[in-house]
């Protein structure tokens, strides 16, 4: 097809003004949209409920990742990497795929996975220490269900820092910084790198859109564990997303992903009588 110089500027003018509307007013529009969904489902016990608003939500981070697809590497910003890496993690552990619950075919997002992986590993890597931090704990809340994308201005929310995870194959990595750590307290821009291995914490890789806890998939806190007196106590009725450390016979462990708190829940009776550390026999 020839066009003519004045035809393609009017295009390239027109393709502006859609960007602009696009990336504008109807992001705002979808992302509310997935506020509200996500809101109405907090301290909800009707699985019926939950599970409607979360193919509400999902629908809607569809729509927000195809409003970025093919965005160069060079026009990618904090708020498009946040955007897309939020989408991407939220689908991969609340969407059940092959069963045609979106509204697009899933293989467009698979294909668009295909196409932005490399620039935004790319570009990740290239953020200092602070933005990095507010991009990966955006991605933990939003997946989580324990917070907005963007902060409030004057939140007192303070971000952990995030680090690098060494070697070859872990260009897309990217781990949380525990309290052992010697880089944990360090407020310097560049980001460190931490060794591979079995006692990383939470953990994002790029590379395969997946957000782990010491290698363990996510899952909603069970019935049982939520509706406990003490954790409703601390925690509120709100959902959460947890990772099982430990799942014994009588105990099981698990971490609450974005609250930086485990829980050790047991689930059978304990029939045996504390141990009486005095001597005197009480009448």
């Amino acid at each position: 097809v020839k066009v003519t110089e004045r035809t393609l500027e009017k295009l390239v003018d027109y393709r502006a003004q859609l960007r602009t509307m696009l990336r504008g007013k109807v992001h705002k529009m979808v992302e509310g949209y997935i506020i509200e969904a996500m809101r109405e489902i907090e301290g909800k016990v009707d699985d019926e409920v939950v599970d409607r608003n979360t193919k509400i939500a999902c629908r809607m981070h569809t729509h927000l990742i195809l409003i970025y697809r093919n965005v160069p590497l060079v026009d990618l910003t904090p708020d498009i990497a946040s955007t897309l890496l939020c989408g991407f993690v939220f689908l991969t552990i609340r969407h059940t795929w092959n069963l045609n619950l979106l509204e697009i075919p899933e293989f467009e997002i698979y294909e668009l996975q295909a196409v932005m992986r490399r620039r935004l590993v790319n570009y990740t890597r290239s953020l200092d220490q602070q933005p990095l931090n507010e991009l990966m704990e955006a991605a933990v809340r939003v997946s989580t269900g324990t917070g907005l994308r963007k902060l409030p201005g004057k939140s007192e929310v303070k971000a952990r820092n995030w680090a690098y995870i060494r070697g070859k194959r872990s260009k897309g990595r990217f781990t949380v910084l525990t309290a052992m750590s010697r880089f944990y307290q360090l407020a310097e821009s560049k980001v460190r790198e931490v060794d591979d291995t079995k006692d990383l914490g939470v953990e994002i890789d790029w590379q395969i859109i997946q957000l782990t806890l010491r290698t363990s998939h996510l899952k909603a806190l069970s019935k049982a564990i939520a509706a406990n007196q003490d954790v409703t106590l601390v925690f509120g009725t709100k959902s959460m997303q947890a990772a099982t450390i430990q799942n014994a016979e009588h105990r099981e462990w698990v971490r609450l992903v974005g609250r930086q708190h485990d829980i050790q829940f047991w689930k059978t009776p304990d029939p045996r009588l504390a141990e009486q550390e005095l001597l005197r026999d009480y009448d």
